[in-house]
């Protein structure tokens, strides 16, 4: 996989420019310029930072397959998670564990 493909078309799929992957990911515009010019790859700390301004983990990077070993269902959930500003995801997050700590029998603990 060329990891600056990837990285064009994760743009590409959320409407980004350089400007705003640079901005998200921490990461100087001239960096990610230089990254695009010299058809060099970015180090993996980098990459990483490059996958955090994207919201997405370096598995779902490197997934081109999209499924992570997940059924349709749950991929359809993580998808539409992604899609959501990180106020939402918290909040989505605290409503799964009501939901969980909602359903335990008296007496039982939760294992997380």
């Amino acid at each position: 996989m060329d990891v600056l493909e990837r990285i064009n078309e994760l743009m590409k799929e959320r409407g980004w420019s350089v400007y705003k992957l640079a901005k998200e990911s921490g990461i100087p515009e001239t960096t990610v310029r230089n990254y695009f010019r010299r058809n060099s790859a970015p180090t993996v700390y980098t990459l990483e930072q490059i996958c955090t301004g994207l919201g997405i983990t370096l598995a779902q990077f490197f997934d081109v397959e999209g499924n992570l070993g997940l059924t349709a269902e749950q991929q359809g959930l993580v998808n539409r998670f992604d899609s959501v500003t990180p106020e939402q995801k918290k909040m989505i997050s605290d409503m799964l564990n009501i939901m969980i700590h909602s359903n335990l029998a008296p007496g039982e603990k939760d294992e997380d």
